[in-house]
C-alpha cells in the first residue's frame, strides 16, 4: 500500500516554542488512523499543518505529492472538517455550502447534481437542505460539516474533533456509514480526536504526546498497551476493558470490539 500521509521531521515553533517535534509520520492507503494527544499537546496545530493552514519545518507528501496551498488535486482529493462544525461554513444555506466545494472546483451541473444526491442520500439529510447553517443544531451541523467534506469523493478525509458535537448513538451510525463507504472506495481517514473509544473505528491508534508521537498501536492488539496508555493518561476503551474482564472470567476467548457481536458471542 502507498503512503497518502508521509511526513519527514515535520517541526511547528510558535513564538519560539517547539509545538510539533521532528514528527515522522506515514497512514497508508486505505487506512482509518485515530490520533489522540493531551490538551495542548499540538494535535490541531499537527492538522493545520498536513491542510496548509500552517507552514512548519520539514517535509509533509499528501497523496504522493508535496503539499502546495490550492493545489487543485488536493483541493478535490482532500477533505478536512476542522473542530467547531460552524467554522466550516462559508455560504448562509446548507445546500449552497454543500455544493460551494464542487463549485470551486467548476464541476459541471449534472455532476453537481450527482454528487449532491449521493452524499445527501449517504448522511440522510434531505430534510436539512434548505435549512440557514446558522440554524441548525450543533449536531446538525457537524453533519453537514462531514457531509461537505465528503461531497467531492476524496481520497482522504482529516478529521479535527468532528465528532464532538455529536451524540452516542448518532456517532454510531455515522461511523457506520463512513466505515462502509471506506471500505467500499478505499477511502483513507485520520481521526484527530480527544477521545480514545473512537480509535475502535479504526485500524491504529497514535498518541501524539507534547507534540511527539509516542505510541502507535494497532487497534486489534490495543488490550496489550495498557500500561503504556496509562502512561499518558488514557485508560483502554470500555468494548476492550470489558472484553479482557470476561476472557478472565472465560466467558469468551477473544477481544471484542463491538457490542452488537459482544452480546451473540455470550448468548451464542
Amino acid at each position: 500500500m502507498s503512503n497518502i500521509i508521509e511526513t519527514k521531521n515535520l517541526t511547528f515553533y510558535y513564538e519560539r516554542k517547539e509545538i510539533i517535534k521532528q514528527v515522522n509520520f506515514t497512514v497508508k492507503e486505505g487506512q482509518i488512523v485515530t490520533m489522540i494527544g493531551n490538551t495542548g499537546g499540538g494535535k490541531t496545530t499537527l492538522v493545520k499543518l498536513l491542510t496548509g493552514l500552517l507552514d512548519g519545518r520539514g517535509e509533509i507528501l499528501l497523496l504522493g505529492h508535496p503539499l502546495i496551498n490550492n493545489d487543485r488535486l488536493l483541493q478535490q482529493h482532500l477533505g478536512v472538517v476542522l473542530g467547531n462544525p460552524h467554522y466550516n461554513f462559508v455560504t448562509k444555506y446548507v445546500k449552497k455550502d454543500l455544493l460551494f466545494p464542487l463549485e470551486n472546483l467548476q464541476y459541471g451541473s449534472d455532476e453537481m447534481t450527482k454528487y449532491l444526491d449521493d452524499v445527501v442520500e449517504l448522511f440522510e439529510i434531505e430534510s436539512l437542505l434548505t435549512k440557514p447553517v446558522k440554524e441548525l443544531t450543533n449536531e446538525q451541523a457537524a453533519i453537514v460539516a462531514l457531509a461537505s467534506a465528503m461531497i467531492t469523493k476524496p481520497r482522504l478525509l482529516i478529521l479535527d474533533d468532528a465528532f464532538s458535537q455529536i451524540g452516542p448513538v448518532e456517532k454510531k451510525r455515522i461511523w457506520k456509514l463512513l466505515g462502509r463507504y471506506q471500505r467500499q472506495n478505499h477511502m483513507t481517514i485520520l481521526n484527530v480526536t480527544h477521545d480514545i473509544e473512537e480509535a475502535l473505528y479504526g485500524d491504529t491508534l497514535v498518541v501524539l504526546n507534547d507534540g511527539s508521537i509516542v505510541l502507535e498501536i494497532p487497534v486489534d492488539k490495543i488490550s496489550a498497551y495498557e500500561k503504556e496508555l496509562k502512561q499518558y493518561h488514557y485508560e483502554l476503551p470500555f468494548m476492550v476493558e470489558l472484553s479482557k474482564k470476561l476472557q478472565y472470567y472465560n466467558v469468551i476467548d477473544h477481544t471484542v470490539l463491538d457490542m452488537g457481536r459482544m452480546v451473540n458471542q455470550i448468548w451464542k
